[in-house]
């Protein structure tokens, strides 16, 4: 247990430019990936998106299943 709470403490950002980088750069992909959603592309593997019917209503999955097993529900 040690351990894994020394390496979670040697992982943490402690430099303030560094972190505020990270967040940014973690914003930026997250800003990437629901803007490939929003054009109907996979952003897995850069496939298309296609609607699906399922067992517990429609969801966008990813035209390459099985290879890629993208799922996004918009609920």
């Amino acid at each position: 247990m040690k351990q894994i709470a020394a390496t979670i403490r040697d992982a943490n950002i402690t430099n303030k430019d560094i972190k505020k980088q990270h967040i940014k750069s973690i914003k930026h992909d997250i800003s990437n990936k629901r803007n490939k959603i929003s054009n109907d592309e996979c952003p897995k593997c850069g496939g298309s998106l296609v609607l699906r019917n399922g067992k517990f209503g429609q969801f966008k999955g990813c035209s390459n299943y099985p290879k890629c097993r993208f799922v996004y529900n918009s609920k």
